[in-house]
Protein backbone atom coordinates (compact mmCIF):
# COMPACT_ATOMS: atom_id res chain seq x y z
CA UNK A 1 0.00 0.00 0.00
CA UNK A 2 1.56 3.27 -1.14
CA UNK A 3 1.12 6.55 0.70
CA UNK A 4 0.33 9.93 -0.81
CA UNK A 5 -0.11 13.25 0.86
CA UNK A 6 -2.36 16.11 -0.22
CA UNK A 7 -0.71 19.44 0.27
CA UNK A 8 -3.08 21.49 2.35
CA UNK A 9 -1.99 22.03 5.94
CA UNK A 10 -3.91 21.67 9.19
CA UNK A 11 -2.86 24.76 11.08
CA UNK A 12 -3.77 23.61 14.58
CA UNK A 13 -1.02 20.95 14.63
CA UNK A 14 1.60 22.71 12.59
CA UNK A 15 4.71 21.16 14.09
CA UNK A 16 3.76 17.58 13.32
CA UNK A 17 2.41 18.53 9.88
CA UNK A 18 -0.78 16.43 9.81
CA UNK A 19 -2.98 16.54 6.73
CA UNK A 20 -6.64 17.29 6.19
CA UNK A 21 -8.83 16.77 3.16
CA UNK A 22 -9.91 13.11 3.37
CA UNK A 23 -8.59 10.19 1.36
CA UNK A 24 -7.16 10.26 -2.14
CA UNK A 25 -5.73 7.48 -4.29
CA UNK A 26 -3.06 7.27 -6.92
CA UNK A 27 -3.70 4.77 -9.70
CA UNK A 28 -0.35 3.20 -10.52
CA UNK A 29 -1.66 -0.15 -11.62
CA UNK A 30 -1.08 -1.84 -8.27
CA UNK A 31 -2.15 -1.18 -4.69
CA UNK A 32 -4.46 1.64 -3.67
CA UNK A 33 -2.75 4.63 -2.11
CA UNK A 34 -3.79 6.34 1.11
CA UNK A 35 -2.95 9.76 2.47
CA UNK A 36 -0.35 10.45 5.14
CA UNK A 37 2.17 13.13 6.09
CA UNK A 38 5.39 13.33 4.09
CA UNK A 39 8.91 14.56 4.76
CA UNK A 40 10.45 17.34 2.71
CA UNK A 41 12.96 16.34 0.06
CA UNK A 42 16.07 17.71 -1.59
CA UNK A 43 15.42 19.45 -4.88
CA UNK A 44 17.40 20.23 -8.00
CA UNK A 45 17.80 23.97 -8.53
CA UNK A 46 17.73 25.14 -12.12
CA UNK A 47 18.51 28.40 -13.85
CA UNK A 48 15.27 30.38 -14.19
CA UNK A 49 15.40 34.16 -14.51
CA UNK A 50 14.80 35.86 -11.16
CA UNK A 51 12.67 38.59 -12.73
CA UNK A 52 10.31 36.00 -14.17
CA UNK A 53 9.96 34.38 -10.74
CA UNK A 54 9.40 37.67 -8.88
CA UNK A 55 6.69 38.72 -11.35
CA UNK A 56 4.99 35.33 -11.45
CA UNK A 57 4.52 35.01 -7.69
CA UNK A 58 2.48 38.22 -7.52
CA UNK A 59 -0.53 36.25 -8.78
CA UNK A 60 -0.15 33.61 -6.02
CA UNK A 61 -2.25 33.84 -2.85
CA UNK A 62 -2.67 31.98 0.44
CA UNK A 63 -6.08 30.50 1.33
CA UNK A 64 -6.95 29.96 5.02
CA UNK A 65 -9.93 27.69 5.74
CA UNK A 66 -11.97 28.42 8.90
CA UNK A 67 -14.65 26.28 10.59
CA UNK A 68 -17.98 27.49 11.98
CA UNK A 69 -16.29 28.58 15.21
CA UNK A 70 -13.81 30.77 13.35
CA UNK A 71 -10.95 28.35 14.03
CA UNK A 72 -8.43 27.66 11.29
CA UNK A 73 -9.03 24.26 9.64
CA UNK A 74 -6.14 24.44 7.23
CA UNK A 75 -4.00 26.41 4.87
CA UNK A 76 -3.44 26.13 1.13
CA UNK A 77 -2.42 28.21 -1.84
CA UNK A 78 -4.12 29.50 -4.99
CA UNK A 79 -3.59 31.56 -8.10
CA UNK A 80 -5.61 34.41 -9.62
CA UNK A 81 -6.86 33.36 -13.08
CA UNK A 82 -9.63 35.88 -13.87
CA UNK A 83 -10.88 39.30 -12.87
CA UNK A 84 -13.60 41.83 -13.62
CA UNK A 85 -14.18 45.40 -12.44
CA UNK A 86 -15.08 44.27 -8.92
CA UNK A 87 -13.70 40.80 -8.25
CA UNK A 88 -10.81 38.45 -8.83
CA UNK A 89 -11.16 34.68 -9.11
CA UNK A 90 -8.74 32.26 -7.48
CA UNK A 91 -8.15 28.71 -8.69
CA UNK A 92 -7.24 26.23 -5.96
CA UNK A 93 -7.81 22.61 -4.90
CA UNK A 94 -11.12 21.35 -3.53
CA UNK A 95 -9.36 19.81 -0.54
CA UNK A 96 -8.08 23.29 0.42
CA UNK A 97 -11.64 24.58 0.94
CA UNK A 98 -13.22 21.29 2.08
CA UNK A 99 -15.53 21.66 5.14
CA UNK A 100 -14.73 25.36 5.40
CA UNK A 101 -17.34 27.89 6.55
CA UNK A 102 -15.34 31.03 5.82
CA UNK A 103 -12.09 31.83 4.04
CA UNK A 104 -9.34 34.41 4.25
CA UNK A 105 -7.18 35.07 1.19
CA UNK A 106 -3.79 36.76 1.56
CA UNK A 107 -1.95 38.30 -1.39
CA UNK A 108 1.79 38.13 -2.05
CA UNK A 109 2.28 41.47 -0.24
CA UNK A 110 0.04 40.52 2.72
CA UNK A 111 -3.21 42.23 1.75
CA UNK A 112 -5.97 40.26 3.51
CA UNK A 113 -9.50 39.85 2.12
CA UNK A 114 -12.44 37.50 2.64
CA UNK A 115 -13.01 34.83 0.03
CA UNK A 116 -16.23 33.20 -1.19
CA UNK A 117 -16.26 29.72 -2.67
CA UNK A 118 -18.17 29.78 -5.97
CA UNK A 119 -18.09 26.03 -6.54
CA UNK A 120 -15.91 22.94 -6.52
CA UNK A 121 -15.50 19.41 -7.82
CA UNK A 122 -14.09 16.72 -5.54
CA UNK A 123 -12.96 14.28 -8.24
CA UNK A 124 -11.14 16.96 -10.23
CA UNK A 125 -9.88 18.41 -6.90
CA UNK A 126 -10.75 21.89 -8.10
CA UNK A 127 -12.37 24.93 -6.49
CA UNK A 128 -12.88 28.58 -7.42
CA UNK A 129 -12.81 31.31 -4.76
CA UNK A 130 -13.98 34.87 -5.43
CA UNK A 131 -12.26 37.79 -3.69
CA UNK A 132 -12.63 41.58 -3.84
CA UNK A 133 -10.28 42.91 -6.50
CA UNK A 134 -6.81 43.73 -5.17
CA UNK A 135 -5.34 46.39 -7.44
CA UNK A 136 -1.71 45.32 -7.24
CA UNK A 137 -2.36 41.58 -7.71
CA UNK A 138 -2.07 40.70 -11.41
CA UNK A 139 -3.63 37.84 -13.30
CA UNK A 140 -1.42 34.83 -13.80
CA UNK A 141 -0.16 34.14 -17.29
CA UNK A 142 -1.62 30.81 -18.37
CA UNK A 143 0.53 28.35 -20.32
CA UNK A 144 -0.34 25.22 -22.30
CA UNK A 145 0.03 22.04 -20.26
CA UNK A 146 -0.31 19.94 -23.42
CA UNK A 147 3.16 21.15 -24.40
CA UNK A 148 4.91 20.06 -21.19
CA UNK A 149 8.03 17.98 -21.83
CA UNK A 150 10.06 15.67 -19.62
CA UNK A 151 13.13 17.48 -18.31
CA UNK A 152 11.51 20.90 -18.62
CA UNK A 153 12.53 23.42 -15.95
CA UNK A 154 9.70 24.42 -13.60
CA UNK A 155 9.13 26.21 -10.31
CA UNK A 156 6.37 26.25 -7.71
CA UNK A 157 5.11 29.02 -5.44
CA UNK A 158 3.10 28.70 -2.23
CA UNK A 159 3.29 28.59 1.54
CA UNK A 160 4.45 25.15 2.74
CA UNK A 161 4.47 24.45 6.50
CA UNK A 162 2.54 27.57 7.42
CA UNK A 163 1.86 31.20 6.60
CA UNK A 164 5.27 32.19 8.00
CA UNK A 165 6.78 30.51 4.92
CA UNK A 166 4.56 32.39 2.48
CA UNK A 167 5.97 33.10 -1.01
CA UNK A 168 8.30 30.09 -0.88
CA UNK A 169 9.77 29.20 -4.28
CA UNK A 170 11.07 25.74 -5.17
CA UNK A 171 12.56 24.70 -8.49
CA UNK A 172 13.17 21.51 -10.40
CA UNK A 173 12.24 19.46 -13.44
CA UNK A 174 9.25 17.73 -15.00
CA UNK A 175 9.82 14.04 -14.30
CA UNK A 176 6.86 12.60 -16.21
CA UNK A 177 3.28 13.19 -17.33
CA UNK A 178 0.03 11.29 -17.81
CA UNK A 179 0.27 10.02 -14.26
CA UNK A 180 -3.14 8.98 -12.99
CA UNK A 181 -4.75 9.99 -9.70
CA UNK A 182 -8.23 9.14 -8.52
CA UNK A 183 -10.29 10.36 -5.60
CA UNK A 184 -12.65 7.41 -5.34
CA UNK A 185 -12.67 4.51 -7.77
CA UNK A 186 -9.36 3.60 -9.38
CA UNK A 187 -10.91 2.32 -12.62
CA UNK A 188 -13.86 4.55 -13.50
CA UNK A 189 -12.41 7.30 -15.68
CA UNK A 190 -14.76 9.99 -14.42
CA UNK A 191 -13.19 9.86 -10.96
CA UNK A 192 -9.68 10.26 -12.32
CA UNK A 193 -7.40 13.19 -12.83
CA UNK A 194 -4.18 12.98 -14.74
CA UNK A 195 -1.10 14.70 -13.40
CA UNK A 196 2.30 16.09 -14.27
CA UNK A 197 5.04 14.50 -12.15
CA UNK A 198 7.73 16.89 -10.87
CA UNK A 199 10.75 16.55 -8.60
CA UNK A 200 10.45 19.96 -6.94
CA UNK A 201 9.85 20.20 -3.19
CA UNK A 202 6.14 20.64 -2.51
CA UNK A 203 4.70 20.08 0.95
CA UNK A 204 1.53 20.61 3.02
CA UNK A 205 0.44 24.21 2.38
CA UNK A 206 1.41 24.07 -1.32
CA UNK A 207 -1.98 22.60 -2.30
CA UNK A 208 -3.73 24.73 -4.89
CA UNK A 209 -0.60 26.71 -5.71
CA UNK A 210 0.67 27.01 -9.27
CA UNK A 211 3.37 25.15 -11.11
CA UNK A 212 5.15 27.57 -13.47
CA UNK A 213 7.29 26.87 -16.51
CA UNK A 214 10.54 28.74 -17.13
CA UNK A 215 8.60 31.53 -18.85
CA UNK A 216 6.49 32.19 -15.76
CA UNK A 217 3.35 30.62 -17.24
CA UNK A 218 1.05 28.47 -15.09
CA UNK A 219 1.07 24.90 -16.40
CA UNK A 220 -0.33 23.07 -13.36
CA UNK A 221 -1.86 23.21 -9.89
CA UNK A 222 0.17 21.40 -7.23
CA UNK A 223 -1.97 18.83 -5.41
CA UNK A 224 -0.25 15.80 -3.87
CA UNK A 225 2.90 13.77 -3.40
CA UNK A 226 3.80 10.09 -3.25
CA UNK A 227 5.70 9.55 -0.02
CA UNK A 228 6.07 5.84 0.70
CA UNK A 229 4.67 2.32 0.67
CA UNK A 230 3.26 2.56 4.18
CA UNK A 231 5.78 0.13 5.59
CA UNK A 232 9.54 0.64 5.26
CA UNK A 233 10.09 2.51 1.98
CA UNK A 234 10.09 6.31 1.77
CA UNK A 235 9.87 8.02 -1.60
CA UNK A 236 11.46 11.34 -2.47
CA UNK A 237 10.67 13.80 -5.23
CA UNK A 238 7.48 12.10 -6.52
CA UNK A 239 5.11 15.08 -6.62
CA UNK A 240 1.99 15.63 -8.71
CA UNK A 241 0.61 18.76 -10.35
CA UNK A 242 -2.76 18.82 -12.13
CA UNK A 243 -2.49 20.18 -15.72
CA UNK A 244 -3.84 23.71 -16.10
CA UNK A 245 -5.69 22.91 -19.35
CA UNK A 246 -7.86 20.38 -17.54
CA UNK A 247 -8.26 22.53 -14.45
CA UNK A 248 -9.51 25.49 -16.50
CA UNK A 249 -12.25 23.35 -18.08
CA UNK A 250 -13.62 22.73 -14.60
CA UNK A 251 -12.99 26.28 -13.37
CA UNK A 252 -14.78 27.86 -16.32
CA UNK A 253 -17.72 25.48 -15.89
CA UNK A 254 -17.99 26.43 -12.22
CA UNK A 255 -17.81 30.17 -12.93
CA UNK A 256 -20.35 29.89 -15.75
CA UNK A 257 -22.89 27.93 -13.68
CA UNK A 258 -22.79 29.68 -10.28
CA UNK A 259 -25.87 31.82 -9.59
CA UNK A 260 -26.14 34.88 -7.36
CA UNK A 261 -28.82 36.68 -5.37
CA UNK A 262 -29.77 40.26 -6.15
CA UNK A 263 -27.31 41.39 -3.47
CA UNK A 264 -24.43 39.53 -5.11
CA UNK A 265 -24.23 36.66 -2.63
CA UNK A 266 -23.90 33.10 -3.93
CA UNK A 267 -27.36 31.61 -4.42
CA UNK A 268 -26.29 28.23 -5.84
CA UNK A 269 -22.75 26.91 -6.15
CA UNK A 270 -21.33 26.37 -9.60
CA UNK A 271 -20.79 22.80 -10.73
CA UNK A 272 -18.65 20.90 -13.18
CA UNK A 273 -20.58 18.24 -15.09
CA UNK A 274 -18.05 15.92 -16.63
CA UNK A 275 -18.30 14.48 -20.10
CA UNK A 276 -18.33 10.70 -20.30
CA UNK A 277 -18.35 7.78 -22.72
CA UNK A 278 -20.51 5.88 -20.24
CA UNK A 279 -19.83 3.79 -17.17
CA UNK A 280 -17.28 0.99 -17.41
CA UNK A 281 -14.07 -0.26 -15.86
CA UNK A 282 -11.14 0.65 -18.10
CA UNK A 283 -7.62 -0.77 -17.94
CA UNK A 284 -4.42 0.20 -19.68
CA UNK A 285 -3.55 -2.48 -22.19
CA UNK A 286 0.10 -2.14 -21.21
CA UNK A 287 -0.77 -3.25 -17.65
CA UNK A 288 -2.37 -6.54 -18.73
CA UNK A 289 0.01 -9.42 -18.08
CA UNK A 290 1.29 -11.70 -20.81
CA UNK A 291 -0.71 -14.60 -19.39
CA UNK A 292 -3.93 -12.60 -19.40
CA UNK A 293 -3.25 -11.25 -22.89
CA UNK A 294 -2.86 -14.81 -24.10
CA UNK A 295 -6.06 -16.03 -22.42
CA UNK A 296 -8.00 -13.04 -23.79
CA UNK A 297 -6.62 -13.54 -27.28
CA UNK A 298 -5.17 -10.06 -27.55
CA UNK A 299 -2.84 -9.83 -30.57
CA UNK A 300 0.84 -9.54 -29.64
CA UNK A 301 1.19 -6.67 -32.13
CA UNK A 302 -1.29 -4.57 -30.15
CA UNK A 303 0.80 -2.84 -27.47
CA UNK A 304 -1.10 0.30 -26.42
CA UNK A 305 -4.75 1.09 -25.90
CA UNK A 306 -7.53 1.01 -23.32
CA UNK A 307 -9.24 -2.28 -22.51
CA UNK A 308 -12.97 -2.08 -21.69
CA UNK A 309 -13.36 -4.68 -18.98
CA UNK A 310 -16.72 -4.43 -17.23
CA UNK A 311 -19.57 -2.27 -18.54
CA UNK A 312 -22.24 -1.14 -16.09
CA UNK A 313 -25.57 -2.71 -17.04
CA UNK A 314 -27.97 0.22 -17.37
CA UNK A 315 -30.43 1.41 -20.00
CA UNK A 316 -28.96 4.91 -19.63
CA UNK A 317 -25.38 3.74 -20.18
CA UNK A 318 -24.46 4.17 -23.86
CA UNK A 319 -21.60 1.70 -23.57
CA UNK A 320 -24.13 -0.92 -22.47
CA UNK A 321 -26.83 -0.15 -25.04
CA UNK A 322 -24.63 0.55 -28.06
CA UNK A 323 -23.04 -2.84 -28.52
CA UNK A 324 -19.43 -1.77 -28.07
CA UNK A 325 -19.11 -4.70 -25.71
CA UNK A 326 -16.81 -5.79 -22.95
CA UNK A 327 -13.36 -6.77 -24.12
CA UNK A 328 -13.17 -4.00 -26.72
CA UNK A 329 -9.83 -2.19 -26.97
CA UNK A 330 -9.93 1.53 -27.78
CA UNK A 331 -6.88 2.63 -29.78
CA UNK A 332 -8.00 5.97 -31.28
CA UNK A 333 -10.33 8.84 -30.32
CA UNK A 334 -11.18 11.38 -33.04
CA UNK A 335 -7.88 10.63 -34.75
CA UNK A 336 -5.77 10.82 -31.59
CA UNK A 337 -3.84 7.69 -30.65
CA UNK A 338 -4.79 6.31 -27.25
CA UNK A 339 -1.80 5.03 -25.27
CA UNK A 340 -3.56 4.79 -21.90
CA UNK A 341 -6.78 5.64 -20.07
CA UNK A 342 -5.38 8.96 -18.85
CA UNK A 343 -5.11 10.19 -22.44
CA UNK A 344 -8.57 8.83 -23.26
CA UNK A 345 -10.06 10.54 -20.24
CA UNK A 346 -8.44 13.84 -21.19
CA UNK A 347 -9.88 13.73 -24.70
CA UNK A 348 -13.35 12.74 -23.47
CA UNK A 349 -13.44 15.62 -20.97
CA UNK A 350 -12.67 18.11 -23.73
CA UNK A 351 -15.76 17.10 -25.70
CA UNK A 352 -19.09 18.75 -24.96
CA UNK A 353 -22.02 16.70 -23.75
CA UNK A 354 -24.13 15.68 -26.77
CA UNK A 355 -21.24 15.75 -29.24
CA UNK A 356 -20.06 12.60 -30.98
CA UNK A 357 -16.61 11.10 -31.25
CA UNK A 358 -15.15 8.52 -33.62
CA UNK A 359 -13.39 5.66 -31.88
CA UNK A 360 -11.23 3.04 -33.54
CA UNK A 361 -11.55 -0.16 -31.54
CA UNK A 362 -10.45 -3.75 -31.66
CA UNK A 363 -13.44 -6.06 -31.08
CA UNK A 364 -13.85 -9.80 -31.19
CA UNK A 365 -15.91 -11.21 -34.03
CA UNK A 366 -18.09 -14.32 -33.82
CA UNK A 367 -15.02 -16.53 -34.04
CA UNK A 368 -13.35 -14.79 -31.10
CA UNK A 369 -10.74 -13.03 -33.25
CA UNK A 370 -10.01 -9.33 -32.72
CA UNK A 371 -10.94 -7.15 -35.70
CA UNK A 372 -10.64 -3.39 -36.22
CA UNK A 373 -13.96 -1.49 -36.16
CA UNK A 374 -15.11 2.12 -36.13
CA UNK A 375 -17.44 3.13 -33.36
CA UNK A 376 -19.37 6.41 -33.10
CA UNK A 377 -19.79 7.40 -29.46
CA UNK A 378 -22.17 10.05 -28.14
CA UNK A 379 -20.71 11.99 -25.25
CA UNK A 380 -23.02 11.99 -22.21
CA UNK A 381 -23.02 13.61 -18.79
CA UNK A 382 -21.29 11.65 -16.09
CA UNK A 383 -23.86 10.46 -13.58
Amino acid sequence: MKIVSPLNLALSLLLVVPLSGGVAKLDTGDDDILISPAPAQETLFVDIDNTIISNAIKSVVSVINYNALGEANGLGSGVVIKEDSKYQYVLTNQHVVEDGKSFEVISYNWTRVSGTVLGYDENQDIAVVRIPKISDVPLATIGDSDNVTIGEEVFAAGNPAGIQYKNTITQGLVSGFERCTSANNASYMETQTHAIQVDIAINPGNSGGPLFNAQGEVIGINALKLTGDGYTTNYEGLNMSLPINDMLIGANAIMDSVTFTSSGAVDKLGTYTKSSLGSAYFYNLRNITLANRTSLGIPTSLISGVYVNTIKASATNPLYTSGLGEGAIIVSFDGHSITNKVRLRQLVYRKKIGETATLIVYQKDSSGTYKVNEYIATIVAYA
